[in-house]
């Protein structure tokens, strides 16, 4: 475990290389200015505060995905505006500045909690996943290629709680994009399978064992089984659980680290630390501010 000083600057913080310098950038929203910021790292190996795009007058910017989004090999960035009922996207230059914005209009966009970006259909070109926590919905917009897209699909969660966070990934093997949600309240997960055409049936119900709020989930495979794991982390108290994937479409759960208290905000990363090919694990929360790392033991688990 590593002690230090750090300092949260928002609720959603992603990196990339927008200025394709081979340097990793950092990009956050400041939602009270409406603000999309990006730290771009210099020579020195430093940061300085380079890009600041206004998203527009009270949008309240609160979630950000990177990818592609019009085919021209740039780093595009799409937002969610809390306050508003369009979602906006920035597109990049390559230099680390944004030449236009879109934005996607949707009666059902407000008080969206989560974006992502994935390629749903297999065309190579990534589309936009966004929850909707007035209407406990998934919108699903599909890219045309070109930055346009096609009219929102729907899928509807049928639960009595506002879905919160997302994550995207395959969960059964079948090669099409599915999605894990978390919701505003309570211990529960769905995962929801994708059939490639922009929709997700509802199959699975996670319950974690400490009933506590959800604070954010990450996919990846920890176990080098090919399958997705799913990582947890919850706020009272602040625990961080594994639930490893298996073939079937079936889990089974691991608390890996648990402390009797309560924090408000987490952030946690997936990074190859001490180069042994095994995937390892970063968290640090608002209130102690400790960045804490596990160490992947590397161990493989028939599925």
């Amino acid at each position: 475990m590593v002690r230090g000083t750090f300092i949260a600057v928002n609720d959603i913080i992603k990196r990339d290389d927008f200025n394709n310098d081979n340097y990793i950038d950092i990009s956050y929203t400041d939602s009270h200015s409406s603000r999309l910021l990006i730290n771009m790292r210099n020579l020195s190996k430093g940061f300085s505060h380079s890009v600041s795009e206004s998203v527009g007058y009270l949008t309240y910017p609160n979630a950000l995905a990177i990818g592609h989004l019009n085919n021209d090999t740039y780093k595009d960035i799409a937002l969610t505006n809390y306050y508003t009922d369009y979602l906006t996207i920035c597109f990049g230059s390559g230099d680390g500045k944004f030449e236009r914005k879109k934005h996607l209009t949707t009666n059902r966009l407000r008080y969206s909690r989560s974006i992502a970006l994935a390629d749903i259909n297999h065309d190579l070109v990534d589309d936009i996943i966004v929850s909707n926590s007035d209407h406990n919905t998934i919108s699903v917009f599909i890219n045309r290629g070109d930055g346009n897209f096609h009219d929102e699909k729907l899928s509807y969660l049928l639960t009595d709680f506002s879905p919160e966070h997302i994550v995207l990934g395959d969960l059964d093997d079948d090669d099409e994009v599915d999605i894990v949600i978390s919701f505003e309240f309570g211990n529960k997960l769905i995962i929801s399978f994708g059939n490639g055409l922009g929709y997700f049936s509802e199959t699975n119900h996670l319950y974690l064992e400490d009933s506590s709020d959800i604070l954010a989930i990450e996919l990846s495979d920890l176990n080098s089984d090919h399958h997705s794991d799913i990582l947890i982390v919850q706020r009272e108290p602040y625990t961080l659980t594994i639930v490893y994937g298996c073939s079937d479409r079936s889990f089974h759960r691991e608390k890996i680290f648990s402390i009797r208290k309560s924090v408000s905000m987490a952030w946690l990363d997936i990074q190859f630390i001490n180069e042994d090919h095994c995937k390892d694990l970063i968290l640090l929360d608002q209130e102690e501010k400790i960045l804490r790392i596990f160490m992947n033991k590397c161990l493989y688990f028939q599925t």
